[in-house]
């Protein structure tokens, strides 16, 4: 007997994750997505996900929360069980990688390694910061940031699709690592794309100091170095570095 496989339909198998599904396990809008309150969520699942979301957003309309990344958590209590720590630990890994649109597992593990041979060699106070410099350092990350994408999936989907060039060079890898001086631009018949993203992307966290845009000609000039400063705004949660680590 002879077996077919049909790849297409295998290849939509392992596309096809479901992404808001997460937000419930987390709690939190990890991703900024204004979708969430939308009115087609109204299976039973989403309901207390929702009223939460939405007595958090009351309060961050008058006070919005910017964390100290610098400062490291102590718990109150005295006894952490084993189970308590590791799924702590766990619930701050998958909200960096859920944050970055859902890295490989390899990917991720790899980060982590270059980061952390980078801080053998350099031996400095709050030098976890370099995994986050890794990631902050890549293009997907960088049109999101510049709010020339909605979301980093986009972003990723626009660079697939050959919409974006790095230094005159059209590019097609997501993941590719920005160099301080590089120039990314946007291809001339893809200008209507980025400038329906801006009318409709948040405001909010304005776009990082290391990034150098002109929303006229629609070019970003990655010109400076990341600094801790400049990442106190840019997360919706805590980074407890420490615990990935």
């Amino acid at each position: 007997m002879v077996f077919t496989i049909d790849r297409k339909n295998l290849y939509r198998k392992r596309r096809y994750k479901p992404l808001y599904k997460k937000f419930i396990k987390l709690r939190k809008n990890v991703q900024y997505r204004p979708k969430i309150f939308l009115n087609y969520f109204k299976k039973r699942k989403w309901q207390q996900f929702l009223k939460f979301l939405k007595k958090r957003a009351k309060n961050s309309k008058k006070n919005f929360v910017m964390f100290d990344h610098h400062r490291y958590s102590i718990f109150t209590f005295f006894r952490i069980t084993f189970k308590r720590k590791f799924s702590n630990n766990l619930r701050i890994k998958k909200q960096i990688n859920l944050f970055y649109g859902g890295l490989a597992n390899k990917y991720f593990k790899k980060s982590l390694n270059t980061a952390l041979k980078k801080k053998k060699r350099i031996r400095l106070m709050r030098n976890n910061f370099f995994f986050i410099e890794i990631l902050e350092k890549r293009l997907d990350t960088i049109l999101y940031r510049a709010r020339f994408a909605s979301s980093i999936r986009n972003a990723r989907q626009l660079i697939l699709h050959g919409h974006i060039s790095v230094n005159k060079k059209i590019v097609t890898n997501k993941s590719c690592i920005m160099k301080q001086g590089d120039l990314i631009e946007i291809n001339n018949k893809s200008h209507n794309l980025i400038i329906n993203n801006l009318k409709f992307n948040h405001k909010w966290p304005i776009p990082p100091k290391y990034l150098q845009i002109n929303y006229k000609t629609l070019q970003i000039i990655f010109y400076d170095d990341i600094k801790l400063n400049n990442l106190s705004c840019l997360f919706p949660f805590k980074l407890d570095l420490n615990k990935v680590f």
